[in-house]
């Protein structure tokens, strides 16, 4: 245990590399939800497998309620099914196949998809976002990038790119911007005036 709690706190290294880091950022991103999820879908699970108990018990796939939310996550994810199949048509004809129908439909269209959306969209959201961008969000929100028009008395929004190339267009201010660091160097302020003398 101790050697496996070792190996895993190496992922904290990854957070330095933006290709490397989307697989423990989207966990971390989505482990909330995915917690969320779990504790909706814990009584569905647990409802059906006392179910699954009395009513089938005399099968030894649901002669307890361990051994029923063992057998019911198996052909959730697409095992054990046909030999499901067989055992439970063998106890009722009818209720066998329809309850199986009927778990395999909404276990694999409506819960695992629910669990797959969520983690798709953290994945999404972090590979795009890296580890450290809340250090250029002063720069990336258009709140605090207003800048007034010289003509005007309204104020006009500007994302990062403009708001430097406005600097830059403006010749009094020279601005060097490194775009790989996201860092913004004030060089020299240099008056139109002065420049032309």
């Amino acid at each position: 245990m101790g050697t496996f709690l070792q190996w895993l706190t190496l992922t904290q290294y990854l957070q330095f590399d933006e290709e490397h880091n989307i697989l423990p950022a989207t966990i971390k991103n989505v482990a909330i939800p995915i917690y969320r999820q779990f504790v909706a879908t814990w009584p569905i699970l647990f409802g059906l497998a006392f179910f699954m108990t009395s009513y089938f018990g005399m099968s030894w796939r649901f002669r307890t309620i361990n051994w029923s939310i063992i057998m019911l996550w198996a052909s959730w994810n697409g095992d054990e099914l046909q030999n499901l199949y067989h055992n439970l048509g063998a106890i009722s004809i009818f209720m066998g196949p329809f309850i199986l129908y009927l778990w395999i439909w909404f276990s694999n269209n409506c819960i695992h998809n629910a669990f797959l959306a969520i983690v798709g969209d953290g994945y999404a959201l972090q590979s795009k976002e890296t580890q450290f961008s809340w250090l250029t969000d002063d720069l990336k929100d258009p709140d605090v990038n207003r800048i007034i028009g010289e003509d005007s008395d309204e104020e006009i929004e500007f994302t990062c790119d403009q708001f430097i190339k406005s600097l830059k267009k403006t010749e009094h201010i020279y601005l060097d911007f490194d775009s790989s660091k996201n860092q913004m160097n004030i060089l020299d302020i240099l008056e139109v005036e002065n420049q032309k003398k």
